[in-house]
């Protein structure tokens, strides 16, 4: 835009990462019993269902991923425009009985703790919640390249990054993650360690302050 770097200072969005943590003896099995009426694998997206969001793509990788992995189900936590046509699309490709569109939920933590992949399939974004979300407790990310999801998420060592509307690579990925589940669970390990550093809100907090006092400084005001 035409600003000198010097005058730019950019802030993370933050989340708070105690919330955002299963506590010490969560068990996810009965997690996934209410939501997908088994011990399955779950792959959770956590967005609205609007164009944004990619869903369409993640239906067509979920697909794919079902054709070999009869234990793993798909779970979006939310609800939107889109529903009725995800939810066809699903059918369609004969998934409608593996997907379950939660609706708007208050337990978003929970789901998470019991999702074996997060997959984050947008089109485009800022630096999403969901995904330091995801992060945070400890769920193996997969995520679309786009915005700011590359400064969050590195490809090979907190998660894994493919291009935006390509369904081939998101199933790779999807794959990747069940598949070899130490290497994730590594990834995810240092995902969260990464994230409870630089992104939790008191972090954020201290950069708005820090941001604060330097005007104030610069300006000759007093604490």
């Amino acid at each position: 835009f035409g600003f000198p770097l010097s005058k730019v200072t950019t802030i993370p969005n933050g989340v708070d990462t105690t919330s955002f943590s299963p506590p010490p003896g969560f068990d996810p099995r009965a997690m996934k019993q209410s939501l997908v009426g088994g011990d399955y694998r779950i792959v959770a997206n956590v967005a609205r269902l609007v164009p944004q969001k990619g869903q369409s793509y993640l239906m067509e990788a979920a697909a794919e991923v079902a054709k070999t992995r009869p234990d793993v189900r798909f779970v979006i936590v939310s609800d939107g425009e889109l529903r009725d046509e995800i939810t066809a699309q699903a059918e369609a490709l004969g998934i409608g009985d593996r997907l379950v569109i939660t609706g708007l939920r208050a337990d978003v933590m929970e789901i998470l703790a019991a999702s074996d992949v997060f997959v984050l399939s947008s089109l485009w974004e800022g630096m999403p919640l969901s995904l330091i979300e995801a992060m945070s407790v400890g769920v193996p990310s997969v995520a679309t390249d786009v915005g700011g999801v590359g400064q969050l998420l590195k490809d090979g060592v907190t998660g894994l990054l493919v291009p935006p509307a390509d369904a081939p690579a998101l199933a790779s990925a999807i794959a990747d993650t069940l598949d070899n589940p130490q290497a994730a669970h590594n990834r995810a390990a240092i995902a969260k360690e990464m994230v409870v550093r630089e992104y939790d809100t008191s972090t954020m907090a201290r950069r708005w302050e820090a941001v604060y006092r330097h005007e104030l400084h610069r300006k000759g005001a007093s604490d």
